[in-house]
């Protein structure tokens, strides 16, 4: 005997845009993080992939209880290298949580998107940035 089951799609989350960042700053970037499904998350913990030119030590938040369509804004400490280019860059994001059936699931990625602003200080600190002063 079979039965058909229908699958729906991955568990998805949506990010908002974070906040800007300067060059060679260390500040706390924060976004909002949306759940998209049809069910709640349960104990959802964000956790932020981040790659050159960030650095971090801050790499998950814990954002608790999520509801269709309910969003969090979570914050993430991040250190900028001095030599990065003022662009737009991503951060990489994904939510554990627990889900209907109490099992530990993992979303896909969501890429968030950060705006690296030039690093204050001109010329002058530049230069004793690179000697090292």
């Amino acid at each position: 005997l079979t039965v058909p089951v229908a699958v729906g799609p991955e568990r998805t989350i949506r990010t908002g845009p974070a906040t800007d960042v300067r060059a060679g700053a260390t500040e706390t970037v924060t976004f909002t993080v949306t759940n998209t499904g049809p069910g709640p998350m349960r104990d959802a913990v964000v956790r932020l992939n981040a790659d050159s030119p960030f650095e971090t030590d801050d790499d998950t938040a814990y954002v608790g209880d999520l509801a269709p369509g309910e969003s969090a804004e979570v914050g993430f400490t991040v250190s900028v290298d001095g030599a990065a280019t003022p662009k737009r860059y991503t951060l990489d994001t994904t939510v554990k949580y627990d889900n209907a059936f109490d099992r530990r699931v993992v979303t896909d990625v969501e890429s968030t998107a950060i705006r690296v602003t030039a690093g204050g200080g001109g010329v002058i600190a530049t230069i004793l940035d690179v000697l090292g002063l």
